[in-house]
């Protein structure tokens, strides 16, 4: 019977060097995970016949990496050029086109939430679309 085997390594930023908290590490087609603690640092159990590990983090690009016999795999990520745009954000929660979209939609830029006084993004947002407040309105325009 195949015993599973324990990996470790560390994830750090590809530009500062320092450990990334919280990237999801998988064998890769399973199921089976864990994520960095707070110096980047993890720790998983593969199967013996695990192939692959993939690193992946919000903003950084997501990285595979071929196991081999290896039980220590460090990894730097770099971040991803890819940017959002322009967040719709529907009463109930579907992603749509504003075009599509058979009512007005009330518009808040980035600015408004970076200067905003609070840490929640519901209080952050409220009175900044005119008309409504906001747990009734039917959708919000977030412009990053």
């Amino acid at each position: 019977m195949a015993q599973d085997r324990t990996i470790t390594g560390r994830v750090t930023d590809a530009a500062s060097n320092e450990g990334l908290p919280g990237v999801t590490v998988l064998v890769k087609g399973t199921q089976i995970g864990s994520t960095t603690d707070v110096n980047g640092n993890y720790t998983i159990n593969a199967p013996a016949n695990a192939a692959t590990l993939v690193f992946s983090f919000v903003g950084y690009t997501t990285t595979e990496w071929a196991i081999g016999n290896a039980t220590t795999i460090n990894i730097t990520l770099g971040t991803d050029a890819r940017q959002l745009n322009v967040v719709v954000v529907t009463v109930l929660g579907y992603a749509r086109e504003i075009e599509t979209l058979p009512y007005s939609v009330g518009a808040v830029s980035s600015e408004n939430l970076t200067y905003a006084k609070s840490n929640d993004v519901t209080r952050a947002l409220a009175g900044k679309v005119a008309g409504r407040a906001l747990p009734v309105l039917p959708s919000i325009t977030l412009t990053l």
